[in-house]
C-alpha cells in the first residue's frame, strides 16, 4: 500500500442523511494533521446524531492512536503515515487505522503487558483507547497494521 503526500486531503466520502451515516477518510503524516482530523471526526459525529460523549471519545481515540503510531510505529528513516477512516452511524462510530510501520497488536499488548504494569502513567494512550472502545480488532494484512475500534 502506497501512502502519497500529494493525496493527503481529508475527504467526506459518503453522507447518507436518510440513514444518518457519514464516512470520513484521510492520511495523516504529522501530529497536527491527526489533531485536525480528530476534530473533524468529533464535529461530524455531532452533526449525525452521535452523542457528545461518543463524539468526544472518538476524537480522543483518533488523536491518541494516530499520534502513538506516528511516534512509535516507524523507524527514523521511514516516512510515517497513518490512513484513517471513520464511519458514524446509528449513534456509534467505527474507526479504522492502517499503517505500514512496525507490527504492533494492541490487543495482545494490553493483555500481556498492561495487566502487570502498575505504573498508571505508563502507556497512557493505549490505556485510554482500551478503556473507551466497545470492541477492538487487530489484523496484519500485506505487512500493514489494521486496527478497528468500535465506540458505542
Amino acid at each position: 500500500i502506497l501512502f502519497c503526500r500529494n493525496l493527503n486531503r481529508q475527504k467526506e466520502l459518503l453522507t447518507d442523511r436518510e440513514n444518518d451515516t457519514v464516512e470520513l477518510e484521510t492520511t495523516v503524516y504529522t501530529f497536527g494533521e491527526a489533531s485536525v482530523f480528530s476534530e473533524s471526526v468529533r464535529k461530524s459525529c455531532l452533526n449525525h446524531s452521535i452523542s457528545s460523549r461518543i463524539s468526544m471519545l472518538s476524537a480522543l481515540c483518533v488523536e491518541e492512536a494516530a499520534c502513538n503510531t506516528l511516534r512509535w510505529g516507524f523507524s527514523e528513516e521511514t516516512d510515517c503515515a497513518v490512513d484513517i477512516r471513520a464511519v458514524c452511524r446509528n449513534g456509534e462510530i467505527i474507526i479504522r487505522f492502517r499503517d505500514s510501520g512496525r507490527r504492533f497488536n494492541p490487543k495482545s499488548y494490553i493483555s500481556q503487558v498492561l495487566v502487570y504494569d502498575k505504573n498508571p502513567a505508563g502507556n497512557i494512550g493505549l490505556r485510554i483507547i482500551s478503556n473507551i472502545t466497545s470492541e477492538m480488532q487487530y489484523m496484519c494484512i500485506m505487512d500493514c497494521n489494521i486496527l478497528l475500534i468500535h465506540i458505542r
